[in-house]
């Protein structure tokens, strides 16, 4: 789940986007955990990004906090 073009870079929005499409195509059938992508090292703000992936993913993928 690609949110960076380079390691060093801010997370980008649009690749996070097309990360999702590609996610949905694929043949997953269970759940899936993930974490808030692009918001830690990638210095995006959540609500930002729960928009997107809330856009595109459905509940067989759920967003993890840490505790």
């Amino acid at each position: 789940f690609p949110v960076k073009f380079n390691w060093w870079e801010k997370a980008d929005l649009n690749l996070i986007e097309e990360s999702c499409k590609q996610l949905r195509r694929s043949s997953i059938s269970t759940g899936i955990y993930m974490v808030r992508t692009g918001c830690g090292n990638g210095e995006l703000n959540w609500l930002d990004v729960k928009l997107i992936l809330e856009r595109y993913l459905d509940d067989e993928f759920i967003v993890v906090e840490k505790a």
